[in-house]
C-alpha cells in the first residue's frame, strides 16, 4: 500500500512539475508576444507620424492668419489649412504667398496672366473694366513707393489683393506674384476664436 501512495505521489509530483514548467514557458512567451505587440504598436505609429509629416511638408501647408486683412473671409488668428501642389490659381481664389521675411500672407487672386490691372481713383479696373466683388472690404488705396499701373500680366504671374482693401501688403506693394511666391490655395480656414 505504501508502495502504491509512493508511485501516485511520484506522479502527481511530475504532473506538478509539468504544468508548472508549462506555465512558465507560457508566461515568458507570453511576454514575448506583448513585447512584439508593443514594438509593433510603436513602429505603426511610427509610419502614421511620418507620413502625416511628409504631407505636411510636400502637399498641404498650415498657417495662421495675422491681423484684419482678409476680413470678413477670414479673422485673426484663423488657422489656415493651404494645398501646396496647386500651380494654376483662378480669379477669386485665396491663396497663400510669401511676403516680406519670408511672412505667409493669405489674398485673393484677382486677375492672372494676360489680365491688365489699374487702380484708379474710381476703384479697380481688370481689363478695362471696373470690378464689383462681395468679397471686398473697404475702400482700394494706393501704397506709396508701391507697384506702378496699369500693370500688364506677363506668364505665370497673378496679381494678388487682400479682401480688407485698406489694409495690408499685396500686389499693390509687391507687384505681380509669381507662381514661386505663391505657396499654395486655400483649402480651408479654421476659425478657434472669436466666433
Amino acid at each position: 500500500m505504501k508502495k502504491q501512495e509512493n508511485t501516485a505521489k511520484t506522479e502527481v509530483s511530475s504532473d506538478m512539475e509539468l504544468k508548472d514548467g508549462n506555465e512558465t514557458g507560457n508566461k515568458k512567451t507570453g511576454d514575448r508576444t506583448l513585447l512584439c505587440d508593443l514594438i509593433a504598436f510603436v513602429l505603426k505609429i511610427g509610419w502614421i507620424v511620418l507620413v502625416f509629416l511628409l504631407v505636411l511638408k510636400f502637399i498641404v501647408g498650415i498657417t495662421i492668419n495675422h491681423g484684419e486683412r482678409m476680413t470678413p473671409a477670414f479673422s485673426d488668428s484663423d488657422l489656415i489649412v493651404y494645398y501646396r501642389l496647386a500651380a494654376d490659381f483662378q480669379t477669386g481664389d485665396c491663396v497663400v504667398y510669401a511676403g516680406e521675411g519670408n511672412t505667409l500672407l493669405i489674398g485673393r487672386v484677382i486677375a492672372k496672366e494676360g489680365d491688365t490691372v489699374d487702380i484708379t481713383s474710381d476703384g479697380l479696373m481688370v481689363n478695362g473694366y471696373y470690378t464689383t466683388e462681395k468679397y471686398a472690404n473697404g475702400d482700394i488705396v494706393l501704397f506709396e513707393g508701391g507697384a506702378e499701373f496699369p500693370m500688364t500680366l506677363s506668364y505665370g504671374e497673378y496679381f494678388v489683393l487682400a479682401d480688407n482693401r485698406s489694409e495690408g501688403s499685396d500686389s499693390r506693394n509687391y507687384g505681380a506674384l509669381s507662381n514661386g511666391i505663391i505657396k499654395g490655395r486655400v483649402l480651408l480656414s479654421l476659425r478657434w476664436r472669436n466666433f
